[in-house]
């Protein structure tokens, strides 16, 4: 079986690799950078390093805020 399917729009091949990929985890940056993410372990690493706190202090800040990445790093910087 091949990998590719034909695009009844385009009429160009698509790789079905390219069709149901998940979130690139080679990719140490969240892809929404407006939102932060508790439910993925990178994402709280991410967040803890470019805040300069604990895993602790980035959960209080988002339960005290909200998951904008800007307010958690105004609620930080208070």
């Amino acid at each position: 079986m091949s990998d590719n399917v034909i695009c009844a729009e385009t009429r160009s091949y698509i790789h079905l690799n390219l069709m149901f990929m998940s979130d690139d985890l080679s990719k140490r940056r969240p892809q929404d950078a407006s939102k932060i993410n508790l439910s993925e372990q990178w994402e709280i690493d991410y967040w803890c390093r470019k805040f300069g706190c604990t895993e602790a202090r980035l959960r209080a800040a988002v339960k005290a805020v909200g998951n904008s990445s800007a307010a958690v790093e105004k609620y930080l910087n208070k």
